[in-house]
């Protein structure tokens, strides 16, 4: 507990936005099976909060109308290196077509892996027709300067929806139709990531958040599947872990981390996803939100 309060702190101390609620979507936790590290922090800052310039891509997607909202992803460890992850609105065929063109032909990474990026972006969300492909959510672009891209990021809604564009009401889940959908995508790790999701479907009260991609230019890319507020996840996952040899690490970190949080009321349990990528590479991502009391409390104490 004491090396991840020490890794926290020195991640703090470098941001580059004030640490304020209304400044923080989510605050990550990284577990890697194989690292030595305890864990490894990002931020996700809140719309208002940008990078000191902008890449192409995200000029394009604002100047074209589809961009919604706009988080900077900051990670410990990554200096001179921006992500830009976009909310991406209206998201009809004819513009979810536009955009696959303008990737495929501006980022290298897209173009050689369209294929698998449409058959996930193919997983229904609306019985509303003219929206194939209204599942992809999110896209992001890691870079460092403004005209190349070192990694591309998808993430994929996984719940069903009246309007595409308003997914916090009227929406109804079906985990097992998207679980069986993932599996059957031959050539992809999801469906080992379905079956441990699945674990926590059952043990945490909770449902499918998102599927996601990361995809480099080399070749390299990393498969992700995300839960929502899932209840004593720590627990959940402590279990999962130790039923498998080669996870047994990730059960001691668990352990370690869940002690952490005991000394952090300030962040709330938002979600987790199961991740592994084309090096074999486990790892384990946590969200945390930021409770908007605590800094109230903060200010008036």
């Amino acid at each position: 507990m004491k090396e991840i309060e020490a890794s926290y702190q020195k991640f703090l101390a470098g941001l580059s936005h004030s640490f304020e609620f209304h400044n923080i979507d989510y605050i990550g936790v990284c577990l890697d099976a194989d690292s030595q590290e305890p864990c490894r922090f990002k931020i996700y800052w809140s719309d208002h909060c940008r990078p000191p310039f902008e890449h192409k891509s995200v000029s394009w997607l604002k100047e074209t109308g589809l961009a919604e909202y706009i988080e900077t992803v900051e990670h410990a460890g990554r200096a001179r290196k921006y992500q830009s992850d976009i909310r991406i609105r209206n998201r009809t065929d004819g513009n979810m077509e536009q955009l696959f063109s303008f990737l495929s032909g501006n980022e290298s990474a897209f173009h050689e892996n369209e294929t698998l990026i449409r058959s996930l972006s193919r997983m229904p969300i609306t019985e509303l027709s003219g929206y194939l492909y209204a599942s992809l959510y999110f896209i992001g672009f890691l870079y460092e300067g403004a005209h190349d891209s070192e990694m591309l990021k998808f993430h994929w809604i996984n719940r069903f929806c009246k309007n595409p564009d308003i997914l916090t009401s009227d929406i109804w889940y079906d985990d097992s139709y998207y679980l069986e959908y993932l599996s059957s995508l031959s050539g992809t790790p999801y469906r080992l990531l379905a079956e441990q999701t699945g674990f926590l479907l059952k043990n945490c009260s909770c449902h499918l958040w998102m599927t996601g991609l990361d995809i480099m230019k080399s070749g390299w890319k990393k498969y992700k599947l995300y839960t929502k507020r899932p209840s004593d996840i720590c627990q959940a996952m402590y279990t999962l872990f130790s039923q498998t040899p080669q996870y047994h690490p990730l059960a001691e970190k668990i352990q370690e981390l869940e002690q952490w949080m005991k000394i952090h009321p300030e962040l709330e349990p938002e979600g987790s996803a199961f991740c592994l990528d084309t090096d074999n590479k486990y790892s384990v991502n946590l969200y945390y939100g930021i409770r908007e009391s605590y800094f109230q409390n903060k200010r008036t104490s």
